[in-house]
C-alpha cells in the first residue's frame, strides 16, 4: 500500500473537498464463475468417464460411438500469468464419424441468486464479458454458448484458436438481455459450454444475440475435436464479468475458493494415515437402530444427494465395542444445514447411549452433491 503525503493530498483537493486515488478499479468478486483457474478438483484429478475433475466445470458427451477420453487437472498453464492448474481433454479413441446429433463440451452451471446484478428483463441490462486462457493442437473455429435456463434463450458466439500448441487468451462480449428476467432463486441462472465437437443437426446457430434456444449450439465451422488421438484441448483462467472488457482475472485465496465449491459438493474422506473417518454422532433407539446428525463444513446450495463407498462397511462404536452396519440411510428429514441418517445394525445396541459412526477402514468415504 502506498502512502499520500500531506502535499499530494492538497494537490487532490478540490474546494472543501479532497479527491483520492481510484483504488477500486477492480471490485472484489467481480467474476462470476467460480474456480475458473481450475485449482480445486476435489474429486480427483482425472477421469475417463463424464462429469467433474474441476470442481463446478462437468465435462459432457452425447451420443458418440467410439469416442473415449482422458480429462484431467492440468500443470500446463500459460506462462507468467499466475495460474498453476488447467483443465485438459485428451483424446485416447477418435470417433470415426460424427454423426448429426453427436455433441462434446464441457460446462459450467451458474446459481440464478448470484445473478441478479445483471438486471436482465430490464432495459439496463447488463453487458457481460468473458474471457479465458486456451490452447490446442487443433487450431481453427470453436463455439461457445449460454443457455438463460429460465427464459430458454440462447447465446452462442465462436473464438479462433490460431497457433498450434499455444496458449491464446480469448475475449468475448454477450449483450445483456433486456427482455428476460433471472429467477432469483437457488436453481440454474445460466448455463455456458465450451463446444468442443457437434454434429451437423447442432451447428449453423446465430451468433452474438439471445435468441429461443434452439437444437442448433455450435457456430458454422465448429471444429472435431473428437477425429484424432493427437487432439487435446486447455482451458484455464475462466473469467465472466459485468463490462464491455476483460478485466486481469481474478484470483482469490485458495480457502475462498474452496469455500465456494464446497456449496456444490462436498467430499468426507479420511484423513492420510491408518485413522478411519467419524461420520457423524447420534443416539440409539433400540438394538439395532442409530439416528446420526453431521453438518457439512459450509451450507450447500440444497439437500445434497449422497454415495457412500458401501451401506455396510461401517461400525456404530458404543460403550467400548463397535457393531458393523447392515444398511446407513440418508434421512429425507435432512437439510443442506445438518444431514441426518440411519445407521442399522443386526444386533448389539443399547437403547438411550450415544454413539459414533466410524468408517471400518481408510477406504471409507461420503460424497455430498447438490450440483447444479
Amino acid at each position: 500500500m502506498s502512502i499520500i503525503k500531506t502535499d499530494e493530498i492538497q494537490a487532490r483537493t478540490s474546494g472543501n473537498r479532497v479527491v483520492l486515488p481510484d483504488v477500486n478499479n477492480y471490485p472484489p468478486f467481480r467474476n462470476l464463475i467460480i474456480n475458473g483457474d481450475m485449482s480445486i478438483a476435489q474429486r480427483g484429478t482425472s477421469s475417463t468417464s463424464t462429469g467433474y475433475v474441476a470442481d463446478r466445470f462437468n465435462f459432457r458427451v452425447s451420443n458418440t460411438d467410439q469416442f473415449a477420453y482422458t480429462h484431467s487437472q492440468s500443470t500446463t498453464v500459460p506462462t507468467g500469468q499466475g495460474f498453476a492448474s488447467s483443465w485438459k481433454l485428451d483424446v485416447t479413441t477418435a470417433e470415426t464419424t460424427l454423426d448429426s446429433d453427436e455433441e462434446v463440451a464441457l460446462q459450467t452451471r451458474l446459481e440464478a441468486q448470484n445473478l441478479q446484478s445483471l438486471k436482465f428483463g430490464t432495459s439496463s441490462a447488463e453487458t457481460l464479458t468473458l474471457s479465458f486462457w486456451v490452447r490446442s493442437n487443433k487450431t481453427g473455429t470453436y463455439g461457445i454458448y449460454l443457455r438463460q435456463h429460465d427464459a430458454g434463450k440462447n447465446y452462442v458466439a465462436s473464438y479462433t484458436i490460431s497457433s498450434a500448441d499455444t496458449w491464446e487468451k480469448k475475449s468475448i462480449s454477450i449483450s445483456g438481455n433486456t427482455a428476460d428476467t433471472i429467477a432469483n432463486d437457488n436453481g440454474i441462472g445460466f448455463w455456458i459450454n465450451w463446444t468442443l465437437s457437434a454434429g451437423s443437426s447442432l451447428v449453423g446457430a446465430t451468433t452474438d444475440s439471445w435468441h429461443t434456444a434452439t437444437t442448433t449450439i455450435a457456430p458454422t465451422g465448429q471444429v472435431d475435436i473428437t477425429d484424432n488421438t493427437s487432439n487435446e484441448w486447455y482451458i484455464t483462467g475462466v473469467q465472466l464479468e459485468v463490462g464491455d472488457s476483460a478485466t486481469p482475472f481474478e484470483f482469490l485465496p485458495h480457502d475462498v475458493n474452496l469455500q465456494r465449491c464446497l456449496r456444490y459438493f462436498q467430499k468426507w474422506k479420511p484423513n492420510s494415515g491408518s485413522v478411519a473417518m467419524r461420520l457423524g454422532n447420534g443416539a440409539i433407539m433400540d438394538t439395532q437402530n442409530m439416528y446420526f446428525v453431521a453438518f457439512p463444513s459450509v451450507e450447500m446450495r440444497t439437500k445434497p444427494s449422497l454415495t457412500l463407498n458401501s451401506t455396510t462397511d461401517w461400525r456404530i462404536f458404543h460403550r467400548g465395542t463397535t457393531a458393523t452396519t447392515t444398511n446407513l440411510t440418508f434421512e429425507t428429514h435432512g437439510t443442506n444445514q445438518v444431514f441426518n441418517f440411519l445407521a442399522t445394525v443386526s444386533s448389539g445396541l443399547t437403547s438411550g447411549d450415544c454413539g459414533q459412526l466410524i468408517g471400518n477402514s481408510t477406504s471409507n468415504y461420503a460424497l455430498f452433491d447438490a450440483e447444479l
